[in-house]
């Protein structure tokens, strides 16, 4: 049985051979001879020596030949003998040569993949064939990994190069880890590896002034070795004497003056698992991973209820260098959640649908963190020239917590819009070339001269969504609406000016309840990509409810021409089945849809399908960039399948193009979008509108972002105590050591 934690130093010279070799110092050599193998590793023994037959030699340069042939790992002895012949000096040299591998495995290695530690060692040996096996350890919680390699001599070098390449798996992947000892006996090699664990996570509050903790720390510990869950420790902040007890009296018998303890500020409104639930790769008992610890980071800051999200780290009490811990201490500085807000903005839809966008009002009110669980509360109005809404909104972006992230909106919505895009006053009627709904340049609404439709919709439900897996999301959502038809005076109509009836029901409101699903593709490492397919199904639960179903997909696409240059397209499609009052038609045309037109002047069906294509340049002033676009749009022949076919009535072409350029400035309330465009008449009409179209705004505005990079805000960090590294490398360090001793005499 041989052990070989650590490479042997070179072994002294047996002292007759030194005597031998010293009164003969400069006699002939009358033969080299290896003894103690055969084939290939006699054969690298003999070209490690530079000693050749009949030449005279020191001892020193004796030595160093033994270092040579020691040095290129096969043995695991080599000692010189020497004999006095009457020819001169005989030199041997013996060597014992390592055993053969039978099996390698790994301990401690809970995320080292198998097939990393086989291509590792995959040049250990001259022999090529190999077995490979897992078994794993439940009760150590320790992955196990054999390796059936007959015949395959270990070399020590090899073997240190395959533990260098384990080490560098490690720290490409953030991970805190290495090999830290090894052992050889019997022909079993067994590599240990020490991966640093989470050994508590401590959460601390800390006041935005003063940055000393608010409240008593929160920390969490695991329950068992053996087990993933955490417990919930609280602890005070406060100090005192220790040694005094209840009464004030000290242990010793004599009387102590208590402490009162530093008063606590305010304490915060964020309950602690609020945070720790976003902890999904930093739980005690994991191991160590900096790109977790990043994502993480990245995860609680992004709740938006702090300012500061700060993670420092320290070598845990029970820690060793077999199985080292740390304790993860996250520092958080709450912000201010809620309060109320004023402002303005457009809306391309509220003027009657020409050019130019209507003025909108808002008031609003906003929690974004109610009871301390970051529930979000929004109370809102906004009141336009023509369009009026008031709603209250409630969401919970993670249900009780559950593992699959499930989040909840509950909502009540009362609005007033126009229905011009549809219902207006047909384009010979108007006086500009723009929709029937309104006069283009002159920004008067249609239904000013008489006859306009007003929508009072008033709504609730409930949606839920859920992430699906990395790149997709799901919603279900019920809800149940009824929409009102009334003219500029508020008075309740069923037909337009043209007499066509703008209701399904033969009443003047219709009602329906609305089951909807949806699928989202957003990948977080693709930005520019962004794909949406929903279905939403009306239930008849009574008989004058609406029954239909409508399906609506679309598709973004970002393409980077280079540095200064992208291409954004765009292409949505929708249908409806079933019941279908006119107000729920697809428009098609306008500042969000084919530029060119006014909105809805294309034409509005039970189908409709667009696209988009538009090319993007940075200007030399920062806050610009320049746009050219090509839109087309179509009802697909749907038009006349809507009740009183209110696109053929207004003489609506059904599908059109549109093509033309701008420029996009941003501004404090959002981007603004500055358009001109020609439609398939060869009419120009100027576009305004704010924010985006769509996540075309992505390119050149979205941070290349990688898991591997620090988090991109200041304000969410973390800080690794040098000691960690110098602690976990000690292993190494010693056995650097021990392999330099093979150097020295």
């Amino acid at each position: 049985m041989t052990s070989l934690r650590f490479p042997p130093s070179f072994p002294d010279l047996p002292r007759a051979v030194s005597s031998l070799l010293s009164c003969w110092l400069w006699l002939l050599r009358c033969e080299v001879e290896v003894v103690g193998c055969d084939g290939e590793l006699k054969q690298i023994a003999r070209e490690a020596l530079t000693t050749r037959p009949n030449f005279a030699y020191t001892l020193e340069e004796v030595k160093a030949d033994v270092r040579r042939v020691f040095a290129t790992g096969w043995f695991a002895e080599v000692s010189p003998d020497a004999e006095d012949t009457r020819d001169g000096v005989k030199l041997r040299i013996r060597v014992r040569p390592n055993e053969e591998v039978r099996s390698l495995s790994a301990v401690g290695a809970s995320l080292l993949p198998a097939c990393v530690v086989q291509q590792a060692f995959e040049g250990l040996g001259n022999h090529h064939h190999h077995h490979l096996a897992n078994a794993h350890d439940e009760s150590e919680m320790r992955c196990r990994a054999l390796y059936g390699m007959p015949g395959r001599t270990l070399n020590l070098g090899s073997l240190q190069k395959a533990i260098a390449t384990l080490d560098g798996w490690y720290h490409d992947r953030g991970i805190m880890g290495m090999v830290s000892d090894y052992t050889f006996e019997d022909g079993q090699l067994q590599l240990q590896c020490a991966e640093a664990l989470v050994n508590s996570v401590t959460l601390r509050f800390l006041d935005s002034t003063s940055g000393q903790p608010t409240a008593s720390a929160t920390i969490l510990k695991p329950t068992s070795s053996a087990s993933t869950t955490t417990t919930i420790t609280t602890t005070s902040t406060s100090t005192g004497n220790s040694n005094s007890n209840n009464d004030g009296n000290s242990e010793n018998g004599t009387t102590a003056t208590k402490k009162k303890p530093p008063a606590l500020h305010k304490p915060p409104r964020t309950k602690p698992h609020v945070v720790t639930r976003h902890l999904t790769g930093t739980r005690p008992g994991d191991v160590y991973n900096l790109r977790a610890v990043r994502r993480d980071l990245n995860a609680v800051y992004a709740t938006g209820l702090f300012e500061d999200v700060n993670v420092s780290t320290r070598e845990a009490e029970d820690s060793t260098e077999a199985v080292p811990k740390v304790d993860l201490v996250l520092d958080l500085v709450e912000r201010k959640t809620g309060g109320l807000s004023a402002g303005g903005g457009l809306s391309a839809a509220a003027s009657g649908e020409g050019a130019w966008p209507g003025l909108i009002g808002s008031f609003s009110y906003n929690e974004r963190n109610l009871f301390g669980l970051n529930q979000r509360l929004s109370v809102s109005a906004e009141i336009g020239q023509v369009d009026k809404l008031f709603r209250i909104t409630h969401n919970d972006p993670w249900v009780n917590s559950n593992p699959h992230r499930t989040s909840r909106t509950i909502h009540l919505m009362n609005n007033r819009t126009s229905g011009n895009t549809i219902h207006g006053r047909a384009e010979a009627d108007g006086d500009d070339g723009g929709s029937g709904a309104a006069v283009g340049g002159g920004g008067v609404g249609a239904g000013s001269g008489g006859g306009g439709v007003l929508l009072g919709r008033l709504q609730g439900g409930v949606e839920w969504q859920r992430p699906l897996s990395e790149c997709w999301s799901g919603s279900l959502s019920t809800s149940c609406h009824r929409t009102r038809c009334m003219d500029e005076r508020g008075q309740p109509i069923t037909h337009d000016m043209y007499h066509a009836p703008i209701t399904f029901s033969a009443d003047n409101n219709d009602k329906a309840l609305v089951v909807a699903a949806s699928v989202t593709y957003s990948d977080p490492r693709d930005v520019d990509t962004h794909a949406v397919l929903g279905l939403e199904q009306a239930l008849p639960l009574r008989r004058e409810w609406l029954h239909f179903t409508r399906i609506k997909a679309r598709l973004d696409k970002a393409v980077r021409l280079g540095p200064y240059l992208g291409l954004y397209i765009r292409g949505r499609a929708g249908a409806v089945l079933g019941d279908l009052p006119p107000y729920e038609a697809f428009p098609i045309g306008g500042t969000n849809s084919v530029r060119g037109y006014a909105e809805g002047c294309v034409g509005s069906g039970r189908h409709s399908i667009e696209g988009t294509a538009e090319l993007r340049a940075p200007l030399p002033l920062k806050q610009l960039c320049a746009t050219a676009f090509v839109d087309v749009g179509s009802d697909l022949g749907s038009g006349p399948a809507v009740i009183g076919d209110p696109a053929g009535v207004r003489g609506k072409p059904g599908s059109g193009y549109g093509f033309g350029g701008g420029v996009r400035a941003d501004s404090p309330v959002g981007p603004v979008r500055l358009e001109y465009a020609w439609n398939a008449r060869k009419e120009g009409r100027f576009h305004v509108g704010l924010g985006h179209r769509s996540i075309h705004h992505l390119l050149f505005n979205a941070p290349a972002y990688s898991h591997d990079q620090e988090p991109t805000s200041k304000r969410c960090r973390f800080a690794l105590p040098p000691h960690e590294h110098e602690r976990l490398s000690r292993c190494h360090m010693a056995s650097k050591q021990a392999a330099s001793k093979c150097q020295a005499t």
